[in-house]
């Protein structure tokens, strides 16, 4: 039987959630790098189907949730970790997955909300927060316009690729920062997503599960490189293997950001980002650059 003709199908949001999750699995999974990327590439494709299909739409708010998504999988994709690997905080840990867990099934509603596609049969009913403080996401609020810039022009003189590289630093930021530090962030992602909006629609820019994958697993390599310079801060683990780590995940995301600025079509040599990778080079940065030189 043709498996093309099953009556249950995953929604938008779910294949976005379900490659995040993929991309997550790539960092840490040693072992399953073939299957992980034949998957990842079958998400990719069902996209750029629904692309098709479907007014998905191409602008800031829809890669701010979509960012948010990923960032908030691997953040509970951490925890897990935690709980597995010191039981000291293991309820509080258990509780704050759940709590996640919450703000993640808000996010694909969310999803589905803004592109048209919203159906009791795909909405997530459990998105309680259990009152739990910070993990903010203006992108979820309708308090999340631009700002009012009457002449059309950018805030900020950067690359539309540097553009999505600093959104989702300032994604990360929103989520983890307390609310006066909060709020000038918030601000700092409208200025952000204004211009964002401003160059897709006057470069009349097309998504792709292309672009919608490199966006993913830039927000990954940055909130990575993240938490892997809180452990260097407060001196866990070692430092030089934390430090070697943290420079291939900072070459990984340049690498991502070249990606992005040849399919932005701003590919010069003063653009392009250095990236220096050292050995030993990590199994998994190595099978995602491969994956990536493969579909260029």
């Amino acid at each position: 039987m043709d498996e093309r003709k099953r009556i249950i199908v995953l929604s938008f949001s779910e294949i976005i959630d379900r490659l995040s999750i993929l991309n997550i699995k790539r960092f840490f999974n040693k072992k399953d790098s073939i299957a992980l990327s034949k998957e990842i590439q079958k998400l990719s494709n069902d996209i750029d189907l629904f692309l098709d299909k479907h007014k998905i739409l191409c602008n800031a708010q829809h890669f701010r949730l979509i960012i948010s998504l990923a960032q908030i999988n691997l953040s509970i994709w951490l925890i897990k970790e935690e709980m597995t690997n010191n039981k000291n905080n293991y309820l509080k840990n258990m509780k704050l997955g759940h709590q996640l867990n919450g703000i993640r099934n808000q996010i694909k509603n969310k999803i589905l909300k803004i592109n048209g596609l919203s159906e009791v049969s795909y909405e997530k009913t459990n998105t309680a927060r259990d009152n739990l403080s910070g993990w903010f996401i203006s992108a979820l609020n309708g308090n999340n316009d631009s700002i009012n810039n009457n002449n059309g022009e950018n805030e900020y003189k950067y690359l539309l690729s540097e553009l999505f590289d600093r959104m989702t630093i300032c994604q990360i930021k929103e989520m983890l920062f307390e609310k006066k530090q909060r709020e000038a962030i918030t601000i700092d992602l409208n200025n952000i997503s204004h211009d964002i909006d401003l160059i897709i629609n006057s470069r009349k820019i097309n998504n792709s599960g292309k672009i919608i994958n490199l966006v993913i697993i830039l927000g990954l390599c940055n909130l990575i490189a993240w938490r892997v310079k809180d452990k260097m801060e407060l001196g866990l683990d070692d430092y030089d293997i934390n430090l070697h780590y943290s420079t291939q995940i900072i070459s990984l995301r340049n690498f991502v950001l070249n990606l992005l600025i040849k399919e932005f079509q701003e590919e010069t040599s003063i653009n392009s980002k250095a990236i220096f990778f050292e050995d030993p080079l990590d199994i998994s940065i190595a099978s995602i650059i491969r994956d990536l030189e493969q579909n260029k």
